[in-house]
């Protein structure tokens, strides 16, 4: 009650809405009103007052819900091992999280907001992206290997699986998982390195043989020759 008839004195106009207060219940539980109030012409000294409250509690436990819930899906959705964005149906960023904004390059998502997707792409990768957006726009998951290109210009492979978001047949856009597979092609680089080098060795062992049996072979042929040679005289 001095709250609300302190702020009704601070008030130029005489009255507030939407004041949130708390009390204490009877039976012992806190309950969060909503109150307006308006001072109304007395006499004297005494203030009249008129005041409309609402109980609002479950309204605000359901919000309090809501924002933490908004805040574990946020540190979920920035916590991910891998880029994560989603763009509306022109192929615009309306979501992306801390590791996508990371495998670009840049130190906030938000930098990504609003952007098209498609300048984030390295250009030998646009025909296939352009591809594979026109099967998610068809409804169809889709899955691909492609460069997207850092600020600084350094490219940087990824797989990319994208889901369709459908509301019946009409496309609204897509969420898109950026998996940063750089480790996986060194891996596959050092992986042909070393088969080169085992065939290299294959072939030279090999044919270092065949050239061993052939000088066998000629040796042979060559002792058949001078052994019937030597019957003859």
């Amino acid at each position: 009650a001095k709250e609300v008839k302190r702020a009704l004195l601070d008030s130029p106009e005489g009255w507030v809405k939407n004041m949130i207060v708390k009390f204490r219940h009877k039976e012992g539980r806190e309950v969060l009103l909503s109150l307006s109030a308006a001072l109304l012409p007395s006499e004297g000294e005494d203030l009249k007052i008129l005041v409309i409250g609402k109980d609002v509690t479950d309204d605000y436990k359901r919000a309090e819900e809501i924002k933490a819930l908004k805040e574990f899906n946020e540190y979920v959705f920035n916590s991910l091992g891998e880029g994560l964005n989603v763009v509306d149906k022109d192929g615009i960023i309306t979501q992306a999280n801390l590791k996508m904004a990371q495998l670009i390059g840049l130190d906030s998502p938000q930098e990504l907001i609003g952007k098209e997707v498609r300048e984030f792409f390295a250009p030998e990768s646009w025909k296939v992206m352009e591809e594979e957006l026109r099967r998610l726009k068809g409804g169809e998951r889709s899955r691909y290997e492609a460069f997207l290109i850092t600020r600084k210009g350094e490219k940087v492979p990824v797989m990319v699986s994208g889901t369709p978001l459908m509301e019946g047949e009409e496309y609204k856009g897509s969420i898109a998982v950026f998996t940063d597979i750089r480790d996986l092609k060194a891996k596959e680089e050092e992986l042909k390195a070393k088969v080169a080098e085992l065939e290299k060795w294959y072939r030279l062992t090999v044919d270092r043989e065949l050239k061993m049996i052939e000088l066998k072979n000629r040796i042979r042929e060559l002792e058949e020759k001078l052994g019937m040679r030597e019957e003859e005289t």
